[in-house]
């Protein structure tokens, strides 16, 4: 699919051509854990888990610098075009080196589930996405919020019938510590995508940089991510799991009010405390996360386990953007109404609002280029008070998901086959 979305003649064939592409995607994330566990056995299972975070951590951290480099230097089609040979050497690395899993009795495939899933989530992505629209709760609302409703009432449903056989086995929900790192995983997508998100938009629109060096003053983040990932491994084997859930959350936590006590003008101090300290946390989450979660998982149930909690994680990421982004749009509309005596008269609200949570005539220069100074400095104050209240929304949930974490883990220690290794 990365080749046919690099030679696409236009947008509609890179969407469908994206399309497929995600789903290969999604399916890689639930199966790359699982066929390490299959692959790797006893102490080396835990090192192969760690290595698989630590990589994600470092394409997190360089990913996107690396990406931009390929565009400006070869546009837009090489950030496709570069995984096909990647893709190729991959295939044959897990043909040479990967061998056949031991096999076991066939099971169907609950095609009705997966139906039902797919038409859930997807409503529920939709609904998400219609929160916050000026429309209101028109009929395409009530529709989505009436078929997602309906697709989980039978999911539960069907999935109860099939037992062993269902594409989630309900069984494994009468385990708190599943149940809370569903939680979790939903919490962390939330509070991972919405502090990345506001805290680039912020670089731009409010300190004014370029999207390069916004790349650029977004590593402290993105190298502790990674700093994260390659010590969770080794804090394993050192403090209870439940405890490094729990600082993971808080950090996230503690980052995001440093960020909400931020000035637009103290790029180097506060924010980049905030990076570092958000950025840890958020690293330390993914490969304790799979470790916990192929540890609770049943016998030849680790993709199944691995599958489900990263589909609820990426819902959390899409609540994420969905729920602060419409925090912030109300946060921006309310500040503008409490200063309009500021504004000259007749200027509308809404419109204003609009252009401010946009970006639009909020950075220092803008102040000083308006024809009328007064709406610079409103749509500015506006557009700081929003991001501040953000932050402390996030770190109001980030709270929240560190309560969970200690109220429902019960893993102190992985098992003994599941120990970190660092030798």
């Amino acid at each position: 699919m990365s080749l046919l979305c690099g030679i696409s003649a236009n947008a509609t064939l890179l969407i469908a051509a994206r399309s497929v592409q995600g789903i290969g995607g999604a399916a890689l994330l639930a199966v790359g854990p699982a066929l390490l566990s299959e692959v790797f056995e006893g102490r080396q299972r835990s090192f192969a888990l760690g290595i698989y975070g630590s990589v994600a951590g470092f394409a997190m951290a360089f990913g996107p610098m690396f990406g931009g480099a390929l565009i400006s230097s070869f546009g837009w089609r090489s950030i496709f075009l570069v995984n096909v040979p990647a893709c190729v050497a991959i295939a044959w690395l897990l043909r040479r080196f990967a061998g056949s899993p031991a096999t076991r009795p066939s099971a169907p495939i609950d095609w009705g589930g997966g139906a039902l899933i797919i038409v859930g989530m997807s409503s529920f992505v939709g609904l998400a996405m219609q929160v916050g629209n000026p429309a209101g709760a028109g009929g395409t609302t009530w529709l989505l919020v009436g078929t997602t409703a309906t697709a989980a009432v039978a999911f539960v449903f069907i999935e109860r019938r099939r037992g062993r056989h269902a594409l989630f086995d309900v069984a494994e929900f009468r385990d708190l510590t599943t149940n809370g790192m569903l939680i979790l995983a939903l919490v962390t997508g939330t509070t991972s995508i919405s502090i990345i998100f506001f805290s680039t938009v912020y670089l731009q629109n409010k300190i004014g940089l370029s999207p390069g060096l916004t790349g650029v003053a977004m590593l402290p983040l993105t190298l502790l991510v990674w700093v994260g990932n390659i010590s969770s491994a080794s804090l394993a084997k050192r403090v209870s799991i439940r405890a490094l859930l729990v600082l993971s959350t808080s950090l996230v936590a503690v980052g995001a009010a440093l960020g909400a006590t931020s000035g637009p003008f103290e790029l180097w101090t506060t924010l980049v405390l905030m990076m570092v300290i958000s950025g840890f946390g958020l690293g330390l989450w993914n490969p304790i996360r799979l470790m916990v979660v192929i540890d609770r998982a049943q016998p030849g149930r680790a993709g199944m386990s691995s599958g489900y909690n990263q589909s609820i994680e990426y819902l959390g990421v899409v609540l994420g953007i969905s729920l602060t982004g419409m925090f912030f749009q109300a946060r921006v509309s309310s500040v503008l109404f409490d200063m309009r005596e500021r504004l000259p008269p007749g200027t509308a609200l809404h419109e204003l609002a609009a252009q401010v949570v946009i970006g639009r005539i909020v950075r220092p220069a803008d102040s000083m280029a308006s024809s009328n100074r007064g709406i610079a400095e409103v749509a500015a104050a506006a557009y700081q008070s929003a991001f501040q209240h953000t932050m402390l929304l996030i770190a109001a949930i980030a709270c929240a998901a560190a309560v969970v974490a200690a109220v429902t883990i019960r893993t102190r220690r992985l098992s003994d086959e599941h120990k970190a290794v660092q030798d």
